[in-house]
């Protein structure tokens, strides 16, 4: 197997820039099964200097090649997150609770900290005079996965945008209002994270 960093254009780039991850060899499938418009589209056709037109792999992945010649992983290309070994599409679970009734807006992003195992968070803000909300009724928004079943819920009376020195975007959740939630969904309150979008 071999690998390279392309850029939007499908060119490999310059070393030292970033660009998408991308494999290639022997061992690369062909594509995904019964999904041509999804396999056009990760398993390109390119031509790599030295190996002519060849098949590779579009991983979502951005690296910046090492002085040395290794990858150093710089995050994803997408929204994606990972979590516990698998790709979570945030917006897939926004979406999901914003279709909620009583739910006017969310945001979903990953908390990590050293002190603990990464924790999904759904920051959710309430449309005004709903009912408490119940974590179960928010879990069940219609979508089966693994996301939804491990989500911590912060409730939320508005979103906060704020930009900081090394962030993309910080969401600062302003408080909880006194009785707006109950206890066990206020698990996290004044949480402050980085959310890359």
């Amino acid at each position: 197997m071999g690998a390279c960093l392309i850029d939007r254009k499908l060119q490999v780039v310059a070393p030292g820039q970033e660009g998408e991850l991308c494999l290639f060899g022997a061992g690369l499938a062909r594509g995904y099964r019964g999904l041509p418009a999804l396999t056009g589209q990760n398993f390109p056709l390119v031509h790599i200097p030295g190996q002519g037109a060849i098949r590779i792999y579009r991983t979502g992945d951005r690296a910046k090649s090492g002085p040395d010649g290794t990858f150093v992983y710089r995050g994803r290309m997408d929204s994606q997150l990972k979590f516990k070994g698998y790709r979570i599409e945030p917006g897939e679970v926004e979406a999901a609770l914003s279709s909620l009734p009583e739910v006017a807006d969310a945001s979903v992003a990953l908390l990590s900290s050293p002190h603990h195992s990464d924790r999904l968070v759904a920051h959710v803000v309430m449309k005004p005079d709903a009912p408490s909300p119940d974590p179960d009724h928010l879990r069940d928004a219609g979508i089966d996965s693994l996301a939804m079943e491990n989500l911590l819920f912060a409730i939320e009376d508005e979103f906060g945008i704020t930009l900081g020195a090394g962030e993309i975007a910080a969401i600062a959740p302003s408080g909880n209002k006194p009785g707006r939630a109950s206890p066990e969904l206020q698990c996290m309150p004044a949480l402050s994270m980085t959310c890359r979008r």
